[in-house]
C-alpha cells in the first residue's frame, strides 16, 4: 500500500515516528490517476487515503479510486488532460473493463 492525502496539512501531520524522514510532495490529479493508480493496480498494491498520524485511514483498490474520481469529474462535466489517455472517458472505460 502507498498512502496519499487530499490535504497538505493532513499529510504533514503524519511526518513523525516511522514517517519522520518523509516529505510532502504535491501531485497533479492526472499524474496521480494515470501513473500512480494505474501503476499500483499493475503492481497489485492498494491506495491508502488520508491516513492520520495514528495510521488510521481508508484503503481502496486503485481502479475503484480511479472510477470514483472520474465519475465525479464526469458528473461535474470537468475534463483533465492525460499523457497516456485521450481524456477522462478513455481512462474511465479502461478501468471499468479491468474490474
Amino acid at each position: 500500500m502507498i498512502c496519499f492525502w487530499s490535504d497538505e496539512s493532513l499529510a504533514k501531520s503524519c511526518i513523525e515516528k516511522e514517517w519522520r524522514n518523509y516529505q510532502v510532495s504535491p501531485l497533479l490529479l492526472s499524474e496521480f490517476l494515470e501513473n500512480w493508480c494505474v501503476g499500483m493496480y499493475n503492481d497489485g498494491l492498494m491506495v491508502g487515503i488520508d491516513f492520520d498520524k495514528n495510521l488510521f485511514g481508508d484503503e481502496i483498490e486503485p481502479l475503484n479510486l480511479i472510477l470514483d474520481i472520474l465519475s465525479l469529474l464526469i458528473d461535474l462535466n470537468k475534463n483533465i488532460s492525460f499523457n497516456k489517455y485521450n481524456g477522462v472517458s478513455e481512462l474511465y472505460n479502461q478501468a471499468k473493463e479491468l474490474l
